[in-house]
C-alpha cells in the first residue's frame, strides 16, 4: 500500500522537476540570444591607453637597522673582509686545540605535560635511570632544559646543546 502511494507521489513530482528543468534551460537560451543581438549592434572601440612612465631614485640610508651599526662602504667592506678571515682562521686554531672532555649523562624523553593555569610546560626525563619532571629554564646536574616540543626536548649540558627525540 505505501509504495503505491509513493509510487503515485513520484510521478507526478518527476515529471514536474524535468519540466522545471527544460524551462529553465530555453530560457537561459533565449537570454544569451538577446546578449549577444545587443552586442552585434554595439561595436566598441577600445584604443589602448597609455601611461607616462613614474621614475625615482630611492636615497638609501647608512644605518643597518638589522646589525644596529653604520653601513660600510665598499672599500671599507674588503678591507674588514681580510681581517675576519685572519681572525677566523685563528678562532679555528682555538677550537682544534680545545679538549672535548664533555660526557652527556644518559638522557630519555618521554613527553610533557602541560598546565594550563599557568602556561607552564613540564618535560617528563630519565637522566641516568632518576625520572625527573623539568620545566624550562630548571636544571638537573648541570643538564639544563631549553624548550620543550611535542616530539623532542632541547637541551644544554656545559655550553653544548642537543635535542633528544621522544622515546629514545
Amino acid at each position: 500500500m505505501k509504495n503505491k502511494v509513493l509510487n503515485r507521489i513520484l510521478l507526478i513530482v518527476v515529471p514536474l522537476i524535468w519540466g522545471k528543468y527544460i524551462y529553465d534551460l530555453y530560457q537561459n537560451h533565449q537570454l544569451e540570444e538577446e546578449l549577444d543581438g545587443l552586442q552585434a549592434d554595439n561595436q566598441f572601440n577600445y584604443a589602448p591607453q597609455t601611461f607616462n612612465k613614474d621614475t625615482f631614485e630611492l636615497q638609501l640610508p647608512n644605518w643597518d637597522p638589522f646589525l644596529n651599526e653604520q653601513k660600510k662602504t665598499p672599500s671599507e667592506k674588503k678591507s674588514n673582509s681580510q681581517n675576519q678571515n685572519a681572525s677566523v682562521q685563528v678562532k679555528k686554531k682555538v677550537v682544534k686545540e680545545a679538549p672535548k672532555n664533555k660526557v652527556w649523562p644518559i638522557v630519555e624523553y618521554y613527553g610533557f605535560v602541560r598546565n594550563r593555569d599557568q602556561d607552564r610546560s613540564l618535560c617528563m626525563l630519565k637522566i641516568n635511570g632518576q625520572n625527573k619532571k623539568l620545566g624550562v629554564g630548571q636544571s638537573y646536574q648541570e643538564l639544563k632544559v631549553l624548550n620543550v616540543y611535542h616530539d623532542s626536548v632541547l637541551l644544554m649540558f656545559q655550553g653544548e646543546r642537543r635535542t633528544i627525540r621522544k622515546g629514545r
